[in-house]
């Protein structure tokens, strides 16, 4: 069927808009949806995949204009609802995103501002599980320390899925997993990391420890939550705690501080309280 037949059905042609998505045709999926709209204007359908085909794209300005259009026709759907304040928030109309987050009753301030939520960031076929603050319904700081591949750094404002996509599981605990969607605000944190070597749980701690007294983001890569593969619904997550011997291996630390003296300065105490030893401080990524 020619993509411009406009003799042919509205379903049929909606059936193709969808097939052009799923190849990856993005050019020819908005062609033909957009020939739905003209079409049959009431329709909810086009406008709603169209908008969700941007979304999935960070496309933000045209998602936002075609879920307001599904929205319009179908006013009792609550996801069209949370896919709007979610575009709205990701363009920052604050105005538009809290009127629709208050119909959640997420009124401003946002209740549950600060509490700890667990979110996912895919790279591939991998995903890697992440501690994060909640500052919104749809928007979050890092907590921790993203690999260097994830192309995001500690207390970056990234925008998260409304819809929890598995379970981080740590101790009787399952805590809701959330796909971080976007980029909300870059921080102004740089990662570092070293090598600890033959370092015993207790030595990490204290690193750890006094990291936090100086605001220095600090993560046990070398057991990190970050090398799980697979699509599968609704996964479960699980942490293992480090034991309490000294490891065979070094252990990978990361660092995260917009400086790197203080970095450097923390790991010297360390030595001297521990008597540990580290490798030299790498820059993550490296600086081209």
């Amino acid at each position: 069927m020619p993509m411009d037949d406009h003799t042919a059905l509205p379903i049929d042609l909606l059936d193709q808009a969808r097939a052009y998505a799923r190849e990856g045709d993005i050019y020819q999926a908005v062609k033909v949806y957009r020939l739905i709209l003209r079409q049959c204007p009431a329709w909810s359908a086009p406008a709603r995949e169209l908008g969700q085909l941007y979304a999935d794209r960070r496309e933000w300005k045209p998602a936002l204009h075609y879920l307001k259009k599904a929205l319009a026709l179908e006013p009792h759907e609550r996801n069209l609802w949370w896919a709007v304040g979610t575009a709205a928030t990701a363009l920052q109309k604050e105005r538009l995103a809290r009127s629709i987050w208050a119909k959640f009753g997420w009124t401003h301030p946002f209740p549950r501002r600060g509490e700890s939520v667990v979110v996912r960031l895919q790279q591939g076929a991998y995903y890697e599980i992440l501690w994060a603050h909640r500052l919104g319904p749809v928007t979050a700081v890092l907590a921790s320390i993203p690999s260097p591949d994830s192309g995001l750094a500690h207390r970056d404002e990234v925008l998260l899925d409304g819809t929890a996509s598995g379970y981080h599981v740590l101790g009787r605990r399952r805590f809701p997993v959330f796909d971080v969607l976007d980029v909300q605000k870059r921080s102004h944190f740089h990662t570092w990391s070293c090598a600890l070597s033959h370092a015993e749980a207790q030595a990490v701690e204290v690193l750890a420890e006094l990291c936090a007294q100086q605001g220095i983001g600090f993560e046990n890569w070398s057991n990190a939550s970050r090398s799980w593969q697979g699509s599968y619904r609704n996964p479960e997550y699980y942490h293992h705690p480090m034991p309490a011997a000294a490891w065979e291996d070094d252990i990978v630390v990361a660092f995260a501080f917009p400086h790197l003296q203080p970095v450097e300065d923390i790991l010297q105490s360390w030595t001297v309280i521990t008597g540990g030893s580290y490798g030299t401080l790498e820059a993550r990524p490296d600086p081209e």
